[in-house]
């Protein structure tokens, strides 16, 4: 989900179905895992790749 957590609406409209039908269920914005992720130690965390399909994947480091 971008900043604004309206888009993609596809990942809005599944967020909503998650908030439903599920106790704790959501959809995330890069940040809000990149961000728990530094938190736990992880460095060079990035998106390495984004789609509108709601298939993005997100890669980071532990430090040895």
């Amino acid at each position: 989900m971008d900043e604004s957590r309206t888009y993609p609406a596809e990942g809005a409209l599944f967020a909503l179905n998650m908030l439903v039908n599920t106790p704790g269920g959501d959809t995330y914005t890069f940040s809000e895992i990149k961000n728990p992720l530094e938190d736990l130690g992880f460095v060079e965390v990035k998106m390495i790749r984004a789609s509108q399909m709601m298939d993005c994947l997100v890669e980071a480091k532990k430090p040895l």
